[in-house]
């Protein structure tokens, strides 16, 4: 007896070990199995934002922005206002959107004395409805554009010496695809 069940308990595992290859033979058919791919096209787009119509180029090149007010005085009692616009010109088929941040908080002036005195502040959107800040960001679609307002002010204790001095002021632009 014990002989017929080792017999059956063997013939269970026969079989199952049949099943198994099958079933793996069937799987290893299907790892096999290979269809030709059309070759595919690859296309790349330009990012292109414009400022104030003048391509953005990188690694420090400036744009000159005037003054909304051509005879504007910057005086501690007086800021001056500014407006910078941004142009989503990219050549992306499928669109693409930009992030576009100013970061006023990061100003710098080539006048030091003045620069310590001086806050450039930053809103997007037009200057008589803004709300200033440190930093300002705006999302661009392709082919939209949008405004920033830069606000530039002298503290209430600005020497009189710096009175009729000039500066250059710079302010970072960052540029990031949102999509």
């Amino acid at each position: 007896m014990r002989i017929k069940s080792m017999l059956q308990t063997t013939a269970v595992l026969g079989l199952a070990v049949v099943v198994g290859l099958l079933g793996v033979g069937g799987t290893w058919a299907l790892w096999n199995v290979s269809a030709a791919a059309g070759a595919g096209t690859v296309q790349s787009a330009n990012l292109v934002v414009d400022v104030n119509t003048s391509p953005m180029l990188t690694d420090g090149t400036s744009t000159t922005v005037a003054l909304e007010g051509p005879t504007a005085q910057l005086t501690p009692d007086q800021p001056v206002y500014a407006t910078l616009k941004l142009t989503n010109n990219s050549t992306a088929t499928s669109g693409l959107t930009l992030r576009s941040t100013l970061r006023s908080d990061r100003a710098t002036s080539d006048n030091v004395e003045l620069s310590k005195a001086l806050t450039v502040q930053s809103a997007a959107g037009k200057c008589a409805d803004a709300t200033f800040q440190a930093t300002s960001s705006a999302v661009v679609a392709q082919g939209d554009s949008r405004t920033f307002c830069l606000r530039l002010s002298l503290s209430a204790k600005t020497p009189g010496s710096l009175s009729d001095k000039s500066a250059t002021v710079t302010i970072p632009v960052h540029v990031e695809q949102v999509r």
